[in-house]
């Protein structure tokens, strides 16, 4: 087992008002007039081990703007919408559940994201909302010295004096993201969604003939964080190097810790009763003691050795220094959107052209190296109505 994780209860209750005064248009396929008002309140907690609230507000209006006597009028539409959760308290299994599947308390699919033709058309689905740098280190115990990388560790015996040997060991030890000799493993970013979400669509409808109607559409919304939730840690159990890591990853990252080493055959070099440093590989083997006349196989007269033992992988998720989290990073997206209404499904097929005008997507000057999903425009086909 990598990471081990309890199970987890929520027991959850939802209290929620709707008034409804829309009516239908003759085509029957838009809404003609009125108005909704939806108004939800979830609460987890008092059984079960997820501890939240989540109120949540939609008000939607349909008005008439042209040939309102005639049985398909153009119609001007707009819904506004918003809601929130939080963790009221965290109990001690979310505390100790080990895992990214909750953020401050909050199971992260409860969590708010936008991207859809549900509520911002242009984008991804899930593609709007804070991302969080997530940082891998590794912790290690049970150092040993061996002269191979993957298997049953084989100690380096008499080819390494104790003295020495004790000094590789000591690179061995990593300390995870804090203490003596720290070991960052991989550096990325999750989309953990945000606690707080804000959205507002606009349409302009104008019946076609018959199934059809064309739509101009404007959308925009945010996803942030208002609350302070920390930096979460996430522990595996611990396991053998090789077959955790990969072979020679600890090794590896021995190295990067000791820049003064030769590195550059992936093991700890070993020549003349000493661990070779740069310096010691250049002059002793290579031409006019430059780094562009160094041989490219290992010369037979050097020992090489790997650190061998059991890792630990320690990751943080930054909740507090998520990119986007701030309400400002509001996302917008506009264009036509073709519905025809197809018979027995009932539903409309929907064609839609957007342009997003301050779209992140691709390699962005905020995330170098990672591709955010999505376009600036394009087309996609959808079912269903966003409202």
């Amino acid at each position: 087992m990598i990471y081990s994780q309890p199970d987890i209860i929520t027991s959850r209750v939802t209290a929620s008002f709707v008034y409804d005064t829309r009516q239908p248009a003759k085509n029957g396929i838009d809404t003609l007039k009125g108005s909704q008002l939806a108004l939800s309140m979830g609460f987890s907690g008092l059984l079960g081990d997820v501890r939240t609230y989540q109120p949540n507000i939609s008000y939607s209006r349909f008005l008439p703007v042209r040939h309102k006597k005639s049985q398909n009028p153009e119609v001007f539409a707009f819904r506004v919408q918003a809601g929130t959760i939080g963790s009221w308290s965290i109990s001690k299994a979310i505390k100790e559940a080990n895992s990214i599947a909750f953020v401050g308390g909050v199971p992260v699919y409860e969590r708010y994201y936008l991207g859809s033709e549900n509520d911002i058309r242009g984008y991804t689905d899930r593609s709007i909302g804070p991302i969080a740098p997530f940082q891998t280190y590794v912790t290690t115990r049970n150092v040993s010295v061996a002269t191979n990388s993957f298997g049953t560790p084989v100690n380096a015996g008499t080819g390494l004096n104790s003295r020495d040997a004790q000094q590789i060991a000591a690179l061995g030890n990593l300390t995870g993201f804090s203490g003596a000799n720290p070991a960052l493993l991989t550096s990325t970013f999750r989309f953990i969604g945000g606690d707080t979400e804000l959205l507002a669509n606009l349409e302009y409808r104008i019946p076609l003939f018959g199934p059809a109607t064309l739509a101009v559409f404007g959308d925009i919304g945010s996803v942030f964080n208002i609350r302070k939730t920390g930096t979460q840690v996430i522990n595996s159990e611990f396991l053998a190097d090789d077959t955790f890591l990969g072979a020679g990853v600890m090794t590896g990252l021995a190295l990067r810790n000791a820049p003064q080493l030769e590195n550059s055959f992936g093991s700890i070099l070993y020549y003349n009763n000493r661990v070779m440093t740069k310096g010691d590989f250049i002059n002793e083997f290579c031409a006019q003691r430059t780094r562009l006349g160094c041989p490219v196989a290992l010369p037979d007269v050097i020992s090489q050795f790997y650190v061998r033992g059991e890792a630990q992988q320690n990751s943080l998720l930054k909740v507090d220094d998520a990119l986007f989290r701030g309400i400002e990073n509001y996302r917008s997206s506009v264009g036509l959107e073709l519905r025809v209404q197809v018979p027995i499904v009932n539903v409309p097929f929907r064609l839609i052209y957007y342009y997003n005008p301050n779209a992140k997507v691709g390699f962005t000057e905020e995330l170098p190296g990672i591709f955010l999903p999505g376009k600036k425009s394009g087309f996609k086909f959808a079912v269903g109505r966003t409202f």
